[in-house]
């Protein structure tokens, strides 16, 4: 499972779903992508991306954190100054 939440809600709007993805070693890679415009600043601390799998005992949870934020488009914002 991978999905966005929001205030404890899963969060469809502004959600794009990628394809599951083959690795060469066998594993592989999906994206749940949030299009970060949808939320305003103030709420980006209550919103989180949930991942887990079987085996994991409970989900990993990521708050969204402008820090953490890579683009294809360049920097961020806080890795300019």
């Amino acid at each position: 499972m991978l999905y966005w939440r929001k205030d404890g809600e899963e969060v469809d709007e502004g959600v794009e779903h990628g394809e599951v993805l083959p690795n060469p070693d066998g594993t592989f890679q999906k994206s749940v992508d949030l299009n970060v415009s949808s939320v305003r600043p103030e709420d980006w601390r209550t919103c989180e991306c949930v991942f887990g799998i079987s085996g994991l005992k409970e989900a990993k949870v990521f708050v969204l954190d402008p820090k953490l934020i890579r683009t294809n488009w360049g920097k961020t914002e806080d890795e300019d100054g």
